[in-house]
């Protein structure tokens, strides 16, 4: 029995499943080597498997209130306008500015009657800061250098400096439960080689470091079971 397991646990640490195909992710024949032993089956709450035909618990963004699905801007116009001259143009402060008279300019002249909700560019970055990706806050972290000191250290060596972040745990709960990030990433770790051999690098599954993962895990799962069913090993 100890001999069956064993071997399993060779097998584990160096069985791949191999697909050496044209893979429609890459423009060129390639090999990709999968880790066997995961599978990436979506689970509930509770960790257990769920049915292929189970529907994704559903999805909103934290900003949407009941009456205004593009909070927290005024509408839909209001954020096209800012994703406008946020992400596509760049807009310089100034050229905003300008831009925003001369909306409001011809909205006077034509008589209208919008509600404004920016006077300039600053304002509409304050609006583009209270946007909520998640519940994950931006947090404060106060570090500073703690290596060996030279006989006179520099003043970097000697100041605290504070460090915004988001909790990247969170952020990665978030973006796997973003209903447009599914079917676009690899859940399960492997290695890529192009058609000369060469190893290719191209995300975090494809890092040595979420392949050394799996294995652990796996290994740590395997020595649980034994444990449970009183098996003895060396492992």
């Amino acid at each position: 029995m100890i001999m069956v397991l064993n071997t399993i646990i060779f097998i584990i640490q160096s069985l791949m499943v191999s697909c050496n195909e044209l893979d429609p992710r890459v423009p060129y024949f390639g090999s990709y080597f999968f880790f066997f032993f995961l599978s990436a089956r979506p689970t509930d709450k509770a960790g257990v498997f769920a049915s292929q035909y189970t529907e994704p618990e559903p999805w909103a963004s934290p900003d949407a209130m009941p009456d205004n699905p593009w909070n927290p801007f005024e509408g839909r116009l209001w954020f096209d306008f800012a994703h406008h001259h946020f992400v596509r143009l760049q807009s310089l402060e100034k050229n905003m500015d300008i831009s925003l008279d001369l909306l409001k300019a011809a909205t006077i002249k034509g008589n209208g009657d919008i509600k404004f909700p920016w006077l300039s560019m600053k304002q509409m970055y304050e609006t583009i800061d209270q946007i909520q990706a998640g519940p994950a806050p931006f947090c404060s972290y106060w570090f500073k250098y703690n290596g060996p000191m030279l006989p006179t250290p520099l003043k970097w060596m000697m100041q605290e400096y504070e460090l915004y972040a988001r909790d990247p745990r969170l952020v990665l709960q978030q973006q796997l439960a973003t209903p447009e990030f599914s079917n676009k990433f690899d859940p399960i770790p492997y290695h890529r080689f192009n058609s000369t051999g060469d190893r290719v690098f191209s995300n975090l599954m494809s890092s040595d470091w979420a392949w050394d993962q799996a294995v652990t895990y796996s290994i740590l799962s395997l020595r649980r079971y034994m444990a449970e069913h009183h098996v003895e090993s060396d492992i």
